[in-house]
């Protein structure tokens, strides 16, 4: 019974988007495949081409992208230019092997996330409604999140489901529909399973990182009217309340965002204060350009003599890999997102709805850097959000953006 329900749902979710959609899916899911069911672990600072399922399956997909990119160039070339303050920084970061070396490396890591960012752009694209479009999103937050979920359970078991990545993506979700209820695009009875869902990834994956985000996601939510924006003075209402409730019941608060960490660990951030130490070092090496995407913050392991894969700071990140330069093309692209959505907020439900979880998203970045470094399987959720923001949000919801 539940089983022929759970088939009627997924033919349902089928017929909604065309084929076109659903093939570009497919190539974001062979990119996600390859960081979650098929993830290769290797040791810090090797760079060694070699044949494995994760290398396979980035060759693959980063083919896959190059066909489409070129039979779609004509609809590509529609919005381009509008998601372009994103894909400024990843092209001048590709670019930083000309003054860092590692040219393969930089390349080809440069490439997969440029590939990965117009591929989901191009879907976004082609989905012509935005209450599709929105769904979309949830539902790729809520796929990936279950192949990560998929990854742990058959490489742990059961035992091990903490984590700063499938949280985040799972916060997203929960903060779209939230607000999609909210403002009635969506109606609590048809989103109840994925808000369920997404809520219990949030709660067991045991990120305080995302707990935080989440929360300052929830009360922007709160403070959002239609047809007004955002209204400050329930901001600093909420903002009051909750600062009563912290001063009362503070070491409760604490063991539910920090869940088995010491006072020592919270005031270090799990070891995140080490690391960033000693990227400001690294960076101090060559502050202007900085140190060459993803090759940079690698070398963070010269440094404190422990094997890390980032600088576990969208920021950091971008100023380790990319320098000052890189940091200034980075800051602009933010600016202009946010601007693009806040400036819509009382004209646009759907601008509304984005801001809760592209700020929560902004703020997680400072833990998890789902963008600004290396790819990852949360990065296809985030740029989805930007996509639809810069290509879909425009000052009346029944404009279509294009």
């Amino acid at each position: 019974m539940i089983f022929n329900q759970f088939i009627m749902t997924l033919k349902q979710i089928y017929r909604l988007y065309p084929k076109k959609v659903w093939m570009l899916t497919l190539i974001t899911f062979i990119f996600i495949a390859r960081k979650t069911l098929f993830n290769v672990a290797r040791e810090v600072g090797n760079y060694a081409t070699t044949v494995d399922s994760g290398t396979s399956l980035a060759l693959l997909g980063i083919s896959m992208s190059m066909i489409m990119i070129v039979q779609n160039s004509s609809k590509i070339s529609r919005f381009s230019s509008k998601v372009f303050p994103f894909l400024a920084y990843y092209i001048f970061a590709t670019l930083s092997f000309l003054w860092a070396g590692s040219v393969s490396t930089i390349l080809f890591k440069g490439v997969e996330v440029l590939c990965s960012f117009i591929i989901v752009s191009l879907t976004i694209y082609y989905i012509r409604s935005l209450k599709q479009a929105l769904l979309y999103i949830v539902l790729l937050a809520t796929a990936s999140t279950a192949m990560e979920m998929m990854n742990k359970i058959i490489k742990f078991g059961f035992s091990y489901f903490h984590t700063n990545a499938y949280t985040m993506v799972s916060m997203i979700a929960l903060l779209l529909l939230l607000s999609a209820v909210k403002h009635k695009i969506f109606s609590f009875k048809e989103m109840k399973f994925l808000i369920f869902y997404n809520a219990f990834m949030l709660v067991i994956g045991t990120s305080s990182a995302s707990y935080i985000s989440f929360i300052i996601g929830l009360v922007i939510l709160m403070s959002s009217q239609y047809k007004r924006g955002m209204n400050v003075g329930i901001v600093v209402f909420i903002c009051i309340i909750l600062y009563f409730i912290y001063s009362y019941f503070q070491d409760f608060i604490f063991e539910l965002l920090f869940p088995g960490r010491s006072m020592e660990k919270i005031e270090n951030g799990s070891g995140r204060k080490a690391i960033w130490e000693a990227a400001f070092k690294l960076w101090d090496e060559n502050p202007l350009m900085g140190n060459g995407l993803i090759v940079g913050e690698r070398r963070i392991v010269e440094y404190i003599g422990l094997a890390v894969i980032s600088a576990h700071n969208s920021f950091i990140s971008v100023l380790v890999n990319t320098g000052i330069v890189g940091m200034v093309i980075f800051m602009n692209f933010l600016f202009r997102w946010f601007l693009k959505v806040y400036r819509y907020l009382s004209t646009n439900r759907y601008a509304l709805i984005l801001l809760p979880a592209m700020v929560a998203t902004i703020v997680n970045c400072n833990a998890f850097p789902a963008i600004g470094s290396d790819w990852n399987y949360v990065a296809p959720t985030v740029y989805a959000l930007i996509a639809f923001a810069f290509i879909k949000i425009k000052k009346y919801e029944d404009n279509m953006g294009y």
